[in-house]
């Protein structure tokens, strides 16, 4: 449940109809039992630069986010979950691998050219996992893991990739121009493709729509990286005019994320349309939090255009603004609908989640864990979470943050009372202090 922020899993359930989106997601009647047993197709769909305020289920008021919604009507919607790092590169790296980014190989964002290395070709990744169990593969948007040969999608795994290499595009240009020359980045698997005055947010799920219904006979798994909503502030007329009222900053953002759902409320009719709902489960996150970069900004002056909701700071940073996201997932008959959950959880979760899913078997020597006991109603495995560069710890209310610079000093925050981490308590609270520090430094010794 949440405490003193945010939407209340009541305000939320009553907003939105938890039975009702349940059975709209999964396109059967009220009591009908569950399909038969298969695995499971999974599609696990990665926003970029989402805050945690700009979804209805997690309190938006201004932006429309019905799809996304559904989802979390349909299953869980967790409260208290965490990327493993604040910008684009290092938390995919997490996601894909299980681990930190600092063992995955990425510790922070993989920088622009055509023969950076990112991801190493040792370090297995979800859908090399899942290729074992006889799954169809394919990821369609954002790769930002590395550009070299051995580091590209279909080198670790994905039997289809399309989309781009590099950190960002123009959405109709699909150009990249934000450091060195400009380069023109899009690409079907090894070969480079023209899709000029095209909206890449359409192209990805037009992509992902016909992977579903060639695929129809399962198993599969399909990474959807959405490159929505980060700049360049580009969307169509349609969805800009629906914005019109609202702030000018936030206008053309709030446009490209109900374009996104708009997408995601596609690929859900089409799984229900082919009969997949009841074997298919679905996530979807966020990468990090949303960004205050000049560039995302129509007026230099005027506002973030996305929202952390009731968290302090943005992406870059290790304030909750910056690395706790929304959470959704859902798999009618596997996962109980209208749960809300406050448990721990962190993105290197979701390989041995989805590996569970699919029995497949996760390496052991990966940093997350299954988060199927939470999606069955019950607690988290962590006792804490912990981010290794700055040094942060989350254990129950507490927070620390050791800032890179030594002269700024430890923080130490209570979320149960100061949710938004103004308040800080490393000189009233020395014991607290002292105690997520040593956590902090017997859990860097258990992997250096």
């Amino acid at each position: 449940m949440m405490s003193g922020h945010g939407i209340s899993r009541r305000g939320f359930l009553e907003t939105v109809g938890a039975g009702a989106a349940a059975m709209v997601l999964a396109g059967r009647a009220p009591g009908a039992e569950a399909g038969p047993a298969r695995k499971p197709n999974v599609i696990l769909i990665y926003a970029d630069d989402l805050g945690w305020g700009d979804l209805g289920c997690f309190g938006a008021k201004d932006i429309a986010t019905p799809n996304i919604d559904a989802i979390a009507a349909a299953g869980i919607r967790m409260t208290s979950q965490y990327s493993a790092a604040p910008v684009c590169s290092p938390s995919r790296s997490a996601l894909l691998t299980g681990r930190i980014p600092k063992r995955a190989g990425i510790p922070s964002n993989v920088a622009a050219g055509w023969n950076v290395v990112g991801l190493r070709k040792e370090m297995p990744i979800i859908p090399e996992l899942l290729k074992r169990e006889g799954y169809a593969t394919a990821v369609f948007g954002k790769w930002h893991q590395g550009s070299a040969p051995e580091s590209r999608p279909n080198a670790k795994g994905f039997d289809e990739f399309f989309g781009f290499l590099h950190g960002c595009i123009g959405y109709y240009d699909h150009i990249f121009k934000w450091s060195g020359p400009l380069v023109h980045d899009l690409w079907r698997s090894g070969e480079e493709v023209h899709e000029d005055g095209k909206y890449f947010t359409d192209l990805v799920t037009r992509e992902a729509l016909r992977f579903i219904s060639a695929k129809r006979d399962g198993p599969f798994f399909l990474y959807l990286p959405y490159n929505a909503p980060h700049y360049p502030m580009e969307a169509p007329k349609e969805w800009l005019d629906k914005y019109a009222g609202i702030e000018p900053n936030r206008r053309p953002y709030a446009a490209i994320v109900n374009c996104m759902d708009d997408s995601i409320g596609r690929i859900a009719a089409r799984i229900r349309e082919l009969g997949l709902a009841d074997s298919t489960l679905i996530i979807f996150t966020s990468d990090n939090g949303p960004s205050d970069e000049a560039r995302t900004k129509l007026d230099p002056a005027g506002p973030m255009p996305g929202s952390a909701g009731p968290w302090r700071g943005t992406k870059f940073t290790y304030f909750e603004g910056g690395i706790r996201m929304p959470l959704v997932a859902a798999w009618p008959g596997r996962i109980k609908p209208g749960q809300t959950s406050d448990a721990l959880g962190i993105h290197m979760d979701l390989m041995p989640t989805i590996a569970e899913a699919a029995g497949a078997a996760a390496p052991p020597d990966i940093d997350g864990c299954s988060l199927w006991p939470v999606f069955r109603g019950g607690e988290s495995k962590h006792e804490a979470l912990y981010w290794d560069d700055p040094p942060v710890v989350r254990r129950g209310r507490w927070k620390l943050i050791v800032p890179r610079k030594p002269a700024d000093g430890p923080m130490l925050f209570d979320l149960q009372a100061d949710p938004g981490e103004q308040n800080d308590l490393a000189a009233a609270k020395p014991d607290v202090l002292a105690e997520l520090r040593a956590m902090h430094e017997k859990w860097r010794a258990s992997w250096q």
